[in-house]
């Protein structure tokens, strides 16, 4: 498995800070961010603004709507890259986001763990094992 390569992709299809922890024969994961940019924000305020009866900027605002709508167009893009190297590898993937934020974010941290074949390995107790 071609980990730096993977690292690569990821980096070039707007995951950032991608930082490989563990590494093995059979699998490798990596802790990244996903740095949310100016559309996906405006976006989500104009989501939870249309949607919410909430005050912009309150708290129900951000916990209720704001950030859960930022953070679904995160997961959406981070398992579609993932996906996409798990296809052209021929291997498994999964990720796990890290550390649920409050309020205004800008960005979300994620960890992932690829695989050459997940019935070795217990992909969910490894991402647990190493989320930090």
């Amino acid at each position: 498995m071609d980990s730096e390569r993977i690292i690569y992709i990821l980096e070039h299809n707007g995951i950032d800070e991608v930082e490989e922890i563990v590494s093995s024969e059979n699998y490798f994961v990596v802790k990244f961010c996903y740095e949310f940019d100016n559309e996906e924000i405006n976006a989500a305020r104009a989501y939870s603004n249309d949607e919410s009866q909430e005050e912009e900027g309150s708290t129900d605002w951000y916990n209720d709507w704001y950030t859960p709508y930022l953070y679904d167009i995160a997961k959406d893009n981070i398992q579609e890259v993932i996906e996409e190297i798990c296809e052209e590898f021929d291997i498994e993937g999964e990720f796990k986001e890290l550390e649920s934020q409050k309020g205004e974010i800008d960005y979300m941290k994620g960890i992932a763990i690829f695989c050459q074949d997940s019935s070795e390995v217990d992909l969910e107790d490894i991402l647990n094992d190493n989320i930090r």
